[in-house]
């Protein structure tokens, strides 16, 4: 395969005969909850990654990550985690850590942020995400299957390396670039799921000189894929952190309705349950706690949950909420919004499945742009409720 464009992660030239050295983080090093704490750990293995050249090896020697852990970790040690793994382009991730930091804390999800890793020649990237995520997997309690992987820039880049290069991840949210391309301009899509198992979210400014990755990833993802670009007022820069929040909300939800064949994620769903009824009481919007109930009834629905001696109790109660919450006009609007969007992602799908057939770029522009048109149209009535607004992100997004 072409090799992989050094505009990627690296690390700064001599760093690691400096730490080589030293010794790796103990397995019983205490952690803190709410707080970062640096793990040192080693790569000392012969394994290249499936569909890279042998000389793209990962580069042996000790390398490091910061760890944030939510509220709660220390309290329950049977409870398992999702994870983040975050990347930066210039290095030390954790700078980004502010930008997750409340939806993690509030959601329960780890996050592992790389430290050398930045742009540059890829086989330290590789070395510092492989060490990293080998340790965490064994020195925490990860759901091996509910992993994503986010970055900026460059980090964005690689972190759609990184999730095809391990298993178990089931989201990517790139800011401000898309995949990793090789050498030839294309994009390094070597072990990416066909099947939709893996969900793909995009927020770039609009006025970054990357926008045209947004069109780009729209005609190189398999069809399958959940997809959604979202361009917002602003240049080369992160996302505010209101739309990495939606980004995450985004992300999470596929993630857990697409794993329910994997018992780690199904053990964890009742909890995950619980949780989000407990959110449900502080919420002062009618439309807010329907978001919230859509979520349980999803995850009950998918892991068939009713008859759990955890939620079964609980089900009755839902159903009383569920009939408040649909007197209210705003949520009857969102509930209709929810479906035109649900019928738009439908026909996304669609419209992808028929222009990948498509070898002609003005006759997949053109349906591409019939698509949007309809995505504009049916989503007009709804443009004031979250639906809505999602569904005409998509159609902008999606744009030609």
């Amino acid at each position: 395969m072409p090799a992989l464009r050094l505009l990627c992660l690296a690390v700064l030239p001599g760093l690691m005969a400096a730490t080589a050295t030293r010794a790796q983080s103990p397995p019983d090093l205490p952690l803190k909850e709410d707080d970062v704490i640096r793990i040192e750990c080693l790569w000392d293995k012969d394994e290249i990654p499936p569909g890279f050249d042998p000389d793209k090896k990962p580069e042996k020697g000790l390398w490091h990550y910061d760890l944030f852990l939510p509220n709660g970790y220390s309290t329950d040690k049977t409870r398992r985690y999702p994870c983040l793994f975050v990347s930066s382009p210039v290095g030390e991730a954790k700078r980004f850590l502010p930008l997750y930091k409340d939806w993690l804390q509030r959601n329960g999800w780890l996050a592992v942020m790389l430290v050398e890793s930045r742009n540059g020649t890829i086989e330290p990237c590789l070395g510092n995400f492989l060490s990293a995520h080998d340790d965490a997997i064994k020195r925490l309690r990860i759901i091996d299957t509910m992993k994503a992987a986010a970055g900026m820039s460059g980090g964005a880049r690689m972190s759609s390396l990184f999730a095809q290069i391990r298993p178990g991840f089931r989201g990517i949210f790139l800011q401000g670039a898309g995949f990793s391309q090789t050498t030839a301009g294309r994009y390094w899509m070597h072990d990416l799921p066909a099947d939709g198992s893996v969900a793909v979210y995009l927020a770039i400014g609009n006025k970054d000189p990357n926008a045209p990755d947004a069109g780009h990833l729209r005609d190189s993802l398999p069809p399958a894929i959940p997809y959604l670009p979202r361009f917002f007022e602003g240049g080369h820069v992160p996302p505010p952190p209101a739309l990495a929040a939606d980004a995450m909300d985004w992300l999470a939800r596929r993630m857990w309705l697409s794993a329910t064949a994997d018992k780690s994620a199904r053990a964890e769903v009742p909890g995950l349950v619980k949780r989000v009824a407990a959110r449900i009481p502080a919420e002062t919007s009618p439309v807010s706690r329907h978001a919230l109930l859509r979520d349980i009834a999803e995850l009950v629905k998918t892991y068939t949950l009713a008859s759990h001696p955890d939620i079964a109790p609980l089900m009755p109660g839902f159903s009383r909420q569920f009939a408040e919450v649909k007197k209210d006009p705003a949520v009857v609007l969102e509930i209709k919004a929810a479906a035109t969007l649900s019928a738009m992602c439908e026909l996304q799908r669609k419209t992808a499945a028929r222009a990948a057939k498509l070898s002609d770029m003005d006759a997949r522009k053109a349906l591409w742009s019939e698509f949007c048109a309809a995505c504009e149209s049916t989503a007009a009535p709804f443009s004031e409720t979250k639906s809505g607004k999602e569904c005409l992100a998509l159609a902008k997004g999606l744009a030609p």
